[in-house]
């Protein structure tokens, strides 16, 4: 189903990952001693699906990614600088792309224990429906909260997912999103701005872990789960 599509990834690595606390940014930051943007580049790499990577950097990080990510020079088509908003990041990526490109997955640098298995999947519906996303299944109980912190409703969680990445679509409709974005403001993720054009938008709900790097314990459990799935291959 995939083979005769051109699928490039766009990776999300121009955050300031302010909330970690640290004086380097997150996608620098050693997991297991590799860096967190290698370990989520070098599983893109490893998709022979995925046709070629675009990365997108801070001006002042693109020297250290060409070197940091040499190893995976191969299959990155560019690396360009990313703007002031998650949504003028995801921008400069897709307009990065070449004209062969068929699909877009967009993807958190700081989420680097995505499987390939994962991507995959969410790969082959994206081709399959036009527009798709992991997504992690709810097992807390949810509350809807007012600004006062007082709780208003309990969701169902039956009907709830948390989004997470790659989000991969056909790159007609991320185009036609894209255009209809206005200036971003409100966009947390590109599903956003895809369930605007009314597209029906598919979930791929697994249990596997794929944390995002956000905050320091973050970090601490990232190599957990590192270190229980290298364990789990010996």
């Amino acid at each position: 189903m995939v083979k005769d599509k051109r699928v490039y990834a766009v990776i999300l690595a121009a955050g300031i990952g302010s909330r970690m606390g640290a004086d380097i940014t997150k996608q620098k930051m050693l997991l297991n001693g590799r860096s967190v943007i290698a370990r989520t580049v070098g599983t893109f790499y490893e998709c022979d699906f995925i046709e070629k990577m675009v990365i997108v950097g801070r001006a002042e990080e693109l020297d250290y990614l060409k070197t940091e990510l040499a190893p995976y020079a191969e299959k990155i088509h560019a690396t360009v600088v990313g703007g002031a908003t998650r949504l003028d990041s995801a921008r400069r990526g897709f307009l990065a792309l070449p004209s062969e490109a068929t699909h877009i997955a967009l993807h958190d640098g700081a989420r680097p224990l995505v499987s390939k298995a994962t991507v995959r999947a969410v790969v082959e519906c994206a081709v399959k429906y036009g527009a798709a996303t992991d997504a992690g299944k709810i097992y807390d109980t949810v509350k809807r909260v007012d600004v006062n912190g007082i709780i208003r409703a309990t969701l169902d969680r039956t009907e709830l997912a948390v989004a997470r990445t790659p989000q991969v679509f056909d790159v007609e409709i991320y185009k036609r999103a894209l255009q209809n974005a206005g200036d971003g403001v409100g966009i947390t993720d590109d599903n956003m701005m895809v369930e605007a054009l009314g597209v029906e938008l598919h979930t791929v709900v697994t249990d596997e872990p794929n944390p995002k790097i956000t905050v320091p314990q973050d970090l601490k459990y990232a190599e957990f789960l590192l270190n229980e799935r290298e364990a789990a291959n010996v």
